[in-house]
């Protein structure tokens, strides 16, 4: 598993992650954003959220995730990677961690409407 490589017109969702990782003061927590401007060996990117302007640390903006299937990598959306992901959450099935199901719970949440055609 791992990030989606952020561009600009991507949206995501900007959440803190507490200690020093915050998001600017008056930004609500979590914020729907649209990506402006990004970069390689860029640490802060321009989003827009809640009808203003932000810079924002690039790790504290979610835009999804990938997973290594069949020698390639595919969006989290895939119906595959959702319907493992459903089993592996309402099964319990052993071997995952606890991090991983609340990480495969949101994933599940933001593609739901995919996911109600695989049930």
């Amino acid at each position: 598993m791992r990030a989606v490589e952020k561009k600009p017109g991507m949206l995501g969702t900007a959440e803190s992650a507490g200690g020093w990782h915050n998001l600017p003061e008056g930004m609500p927590n979590p914020c729907p954003v649209k990506i402006l401007e990004c970069g390689p060996g860029i640490q802060e990117i321009l989003v827009e959220g809640a009808g203003r302007l932000w810079m924002v640390p690039h790790w504290l903006v979610d835009c999804g995730f990938e997973f290594f299937v069949a020698g390639k990598w595919v969006h989290e959306s895939d119906p595959r990677i959702l319907k493992r992901l459903s089993q592996a959450v309402n099964t319990r099935t052993p071997g995952f961690s606890t991090d991983f199901r609340k990480m495969a719970e949101k994933i599940l949440t933001r593609n739901r409407a995919a996911l109600r055609g695989l049930v």
